[in-house]
C-alpha cells in the first residue's frame, strides 16, 4: 500500500523575512528598498527623447539613430563602471572631450 503524502500548511508570512517584528516580504528583501520615481522629471524625459528622434526620422531610421548614438557614447566614455546609454540622464556623465568624441563618431 502506497502511502498518502501529506502537505504541510505553511504559514501565511512563512516566505517573509523577519526583522525584529517586521515581516520583509520576498520582493523587497531581494532588491532592497524601492524609491518612488516621478513620471514628470524623470520617466517622461527618458523616453520623450526617443520619441522624437522617432517623429523625425521615422521609426526604422530613428531607432537606428538612437543606437548609433548610444554606440558612440560608450565608446568615448572609458570609465568604470559601464553605462547604458539609452537614458538621456546617462548622457549627463560624459565630459566635454568625451561629448566631443561622441560628436565626431557621428558626423565621420
Amino acid at each position: 500500500m502506497k502511502k498518502k503524502r501529506t502537505i504541510k500548511p505553511r504559514g501565511v508570512l512563512s516566505d517573509h523575512k523577519r526583522v525584529g517584528k517586521r515581516f520583509i516580504p520576498p520582493f523587497v528583501a531581494e532588491l532592497g528598498a524601492l524609491n518612488e520615481v516621478s513620471w514628470r522629471t524623470d520617466i517622461i524625459p527618458e523616453l520623450l527623447w526617443l520619441a522624437l528622434l522617432n517623429d523625425k526620422h521615422g521609426l526604422r531610421d530613428g531607432a537606428e539613430l538612437g543606437r548609433q548614438v548610444a554606440v558612440a557614447a560608450k565608446g568615448a566614455y572609458n570609465s568604470e563602471p559601464l553605462v547604458w546609454f539609452a537614458a538621456t540622464s546617462a548622457y549627463s556623465l560624459l565630459d566635454g572631450t568625451q561629448q566631443a568624441a561622441v560628436l565626431a563618431t557621428l558626423t565621420a
